[in-house]
């Protein structure tokens, strides 16, 4: 069952080795299939800098994601409480000009109290 974190828009961090773009996200939502936790949502570049920003996504290893959203902080603690014991690991898929994009992370939150996703690597599954 998927759950949403939030349907509004909101920026997210996409962190990268040299540098880190700011891009507006929406629709963001959780769900649990196949023992795999997966956090989704969908850029929305506001303006032609993200635009620009968000070719980084499709170009460069990409580092990690943060959010510092309160609903979404919220409503994924609760996801986490309520489901901790029906996955192994977490898969961030982010959908960019069309494209779905899925990458192995680590949830964690970083001493700012932010939500981050560390990436092990992109996926194709």
């Amino acid at each position: 069952m998927i759950r949403s974190l939030r349907k509004g828009h909101t920026l997210v961090d996409l962190q990268y080795e040299h540098t880190c773009d700011s891009i507006t996200g929406e629709r963001f939502e959780a769900e649990v299939k196949d023992r795999v936790a997966i956090f989704r949502f969908s850029l929305r570049p506001s303006g032609e800098n993200q635009r620009g920003d968000e070719e980084n996504l499709h170009t460069s290893p990409l580092v990690s994601i943060t959010l510092n959203e309160a609903q979404i902080l919220k409503n994924l603690r609760g996801f986490n409480q309520t489901r901790k014991t029906e996955y192994s690991h977490w898969v961030i898929e982010v959908l960019s000009r069309g494209k779905s994009m899925k990458f192995l992370a680590k949830q964690s939150l970083d001493p700012s109290g932010r939500l981050q996703f560390a990436v092990h690597s992109e996926t194709t599954g």
